[in-house]
């Protein structure tokens, strides 16, 4: 068991990170949605897509309601 561990520790290491990135944007979209603001992170006033429409309806990108309350 330790010399697998010794063998491929880089590659833990790394999973690791790209997993902790990973699960750091995902906290940090689902905080955003249940403060309200945009899952992009722009301000939505300002934003040149958040105004047009898509069959009638907002674009789903954009202006989204908080889905978590």
């Amino acid at each position: 068991m330790g010399a697998f561990i010794s063998e491929n520790f880089s590659t833990m290491a790394i999973g690791a990170v790209v997993l902790g990135i990973i699960a750091f944007a995902l906290v940090r979209t689902i905080l955003n949605l249940r403060k309200g603001r945009s899952p992009c992170g722009c301000d939505c006033e300002k934003c040149a897509a958040a105004n047009k429409k898509q069959q009638g309806k907002q674009n789903p990108q954009h202006g989204i309601e908080p889905v978590f309350k």
